[in-house]
C-alpha cells in the first residue's frame, strides 16, 4: 500500500504540471497562494473544466487575461437562454399586467376613494399612493392618443367595438328580464330618475349634465374601476376574472339595483375592450359616449313632448 501511494503523485500536481508555463494557482501579480481548502476548490474547478473544453467549448480561460483562477462563461450563441415566467398567451385580453404594488395599497386607495365624491380628490388619492412605484410600466395608467385605429389595439376602433357590443348586449338583458319579470322594474331610485328635473330645463343644465357624466365621470370611474382596481387584481388573479370583479364593484357603486345587470355588462364590456388595448383612454371613449348620449337623447325626446319619466318606466 505504502509503495502504490508513493509511486503515483497527487493529483493536484498532475493538472498543475499539464497546466501551461505559468502556474494555475499563481496570477500574473504574484498573488499569495490560496489556503488548503480554497486550493482543493480551485483544483477541482480546474479538473471541471478540462474534461469539460473538449466537449463544448464553451468555457472560456480567464485566467489567461490576468485570473488567477480559472471562470466560466455562459454563450448564448451555443444554449438558448432559460425560459421566461412571462405568459405566452396570444390573447391580450387573456394577459395579466405587471403591477407593482401589493394587496393594502389596492385596499387603501380604495377606501380613500370611497369616501370621497369628488373627481380630483379620488384621481388624488389613486395617484398619490402610488405614486412611490414610479415609474410605472408601459400599460399601467396609459392614457395614449396615438394609433386611435390600429386593429390589434388602436383605442378609438376597439370603443367603438366595445360601445356596439354593450349596446345589443344590454339591450337583450332588458329585454329577457322584462319577459321573466312580466313587467319592468321599479326605476324610483334609478340615477335617470333623479336627473330628470334637470333634464332638458335649459341648455345651461344639458351643458352641465353632458361635462359632468360624458367627461368627469368616465374618466373618473374608468381610472379607479378599470385602471387601478382591475389591473391591480391580475397580480393575483385571471385577466377575465378581473374583468367580471371590477364590473361588479362597478355596478354596486352606482347604488341603483334596478341597474345592476345593465351595469354589469356594460362594466364587462369597458373591462376586455380595456384588456384588448391597455389604454384607458378606450372605456373612456365607451363610458363617455354611453352617457352622454343617453342624456343627449332624453333632452331631445323630452324637446319633441314625449314624457321621459313614462319612457324610462316602459324600458
Amino acid at each position: 500500500m505504502a509503495s502504490s501511494s508513493s509511486s503515483s503523485p497527487p493529483l493536484s500536481l498532475l493538472l498543475i504540471r499539464a497546466l501551461p508555463s505559468k502556474p494555475l494557482l499563481l496570477s500574473r501579480h504574484r498573488k499569495p497562494f490560496p489556503y488548503p481548502k480554497s486550493g482543493r476548490i480551485a483544483v477541482a474547478r480546474a479538473q471541471q473544466r478540462l474534461l469539460r473544453l473538449p466537449e463544448t467549448g464553451r468555457w472560456g480561460r480567464s485566467w489567461r487575461r490576468g485570473g488567477g483562477f480559472p471562470c466560466f462563461s455562459y454563450n448564448a450563441n451555443n444554449e438558448s437562454p432559460p425560459p421566461s415566467d412571462k405568459s405566452s398567451d396570444n390573447w391580450r385580453i387573456l394577459q395579466r399586467w405587471d403591477v407593482p404594488w401589493e394587496w393594502q395599497t389596492v385596499v387603501l386607495s380604495m377606501v380613500g376613494c370611497g369616501v370621497s365624491s369628488v373627481t380630483v380628490v379620488v384621481l388624488g388619492v389613486i395617484f398619490g399612493i402610488t405614486n412611490t412605484f414610479r415609474p410605472f410600466p408601459d400599460d399601467v395608467f396609459r392614457y395614449d392618443i396615438k394609433e386611435p385605429f390600429k386593429l390589434k389595439n388602436g383605442w378609438l376602433l376597439w370603443a367603438g367595438v366595445g360601445l356596439f357590443g354593450a349596446i345589443i348586449s344590454i339591450g337583450l338583458t332588458g329585454a329577457a328580464m322584462t319577459y321573466l319579470n312580466g313587467e319592468p322594474p321599479e326605476r324610483e331610485t334609478d340615477s335617470l330618475v333623479l336627473l330628470l328635473p334637470l333634464i332638458g330645463s335649459s341648455t345651461t343644465s344639458t351643458a352641465f349634465l353632458v361635462g359632468i357624466t360624458g367627461v368627469l365621470a368616465p374618466l373618473l370611474e374608468e381610472t379607479l374601476f378599470r385602471g387601478f382596481l382591475m389591473v391591480s387584481l391580475t397580480k393575483w388573479f385571471p385577466t377575465p376574472v378581473c374583468v367580471l370583479v371590477s364590473a361588479a364593484v362597478f355596478a354596486l357603486a352606482h347604488l341603483t339595483p334596478g341597474q345592476f345587470p345593465q351595469l354589469f355588462i356594460l362594466g364587462v364590456a369597458l373591462g376586455f375592450s380595456y384588456a384588448q388595448t391597455r389604454n384607458l383612454l378606450t372605456p373612456i371613449t365607451i363610458h363617455a359616449f354611453w352617457n352622454s348620449g343617453v342624456i343627449l337623447l332624453l333632452t331631445f325626446l323630452q324637446l319633441q313632448g314625449y314624457d321621459i319619466k313614462e319612457l324610462l318606466g316602459a324600458s
